[in-house]
């Protein structure tokens, strides 16, 4: 199966994915990983749905992503604790869209040394993408995916080919560089735009 390993939700403040979108996409073979910036409600209101617990991490050397995760982590706090904090809870460490000034990504390659997976194919990104992989390629760090969807039509865009959802299975598939790649294209930031603004108006 695909799953996508970075997905945001209604829960994110610049997103409109909703478990009945996530059910959609379940049923055609894709499951995800729900990393919403800075906020976990989704672990208890998305019932019904089998996902991975995870949350984007702001520091102020970028974001980072947990994977697998037993409890929340504040923003704010430095990018080596919060590594660390998860750790403690046996959470896979996730560098998203590295390099990324737009959008927060970690630029520090000390930061990414600590990580277990360094994000190669983000659905945003692509300039960013081939430097996050030429990193990769030169620390042996495994490589991740995710289309950092923030709307339904994005969902699985990204993501890795596992037997199933549990982290044995995703570890296996990330050592074994079992990923999708897909990017954006141009035009589609644009109406993703225009998507927000139609929300708001009609909300």
């Amino acid at each position: 199966m695909l799953i996508d390993l970075h997905v945001h939700t209604l829960y994110s403040h610049d997103a409109y994915i909703t478990l009945q979108d996530l059910k959609r996409a379940w049923q055609r073979g894709i499951g995800v990983a729900i990393t919403d910036h800075n906020d976990t409600r989704a672990w208890g209101m998305f019932r019904g749905l089998e996902f991975i617990k995870g949350e984007e991490i702001e520091t102020p050397q970028g974001e980072i992503i947990g994977l697998f995760m037993n409890e929340s982590i504040k923003k704010g706090l430095d990018a080596y604790e919060v590594i660390d904090m998860l750790r403690e809870q046996d959470a896979l460490i996730y560098i998203p869209h590295p390099y990324s000034i737009g959008r927060k990504g970690v630029s520090d390659e000390k930061i990414m040394e600590r990580a277990d997976v360094v994000e190669v194919c983000n659905g945003k990104e692509w300039l960013k993408n081939l430097k996050a992989q030429a990193f990769c390629e030169k620390k042996g760090k495994m490589m991740g995916a995710g289309s950092d969807a923030h709307m339904p039509h994005y969902v699985g865009k990204c993501g890795v080919i596992a037997e199933d959802m549990t982290k044995e299975s995703v570890v296996k598939a990330l050592k074994n560089k079992h990923i999708q790649c897909g990017v954006w294209p141009l035009a589609l930031p644009f109406l993703s735009k225009l998507y927000r603004r139609w929300k708001l108006w009609t909300s």
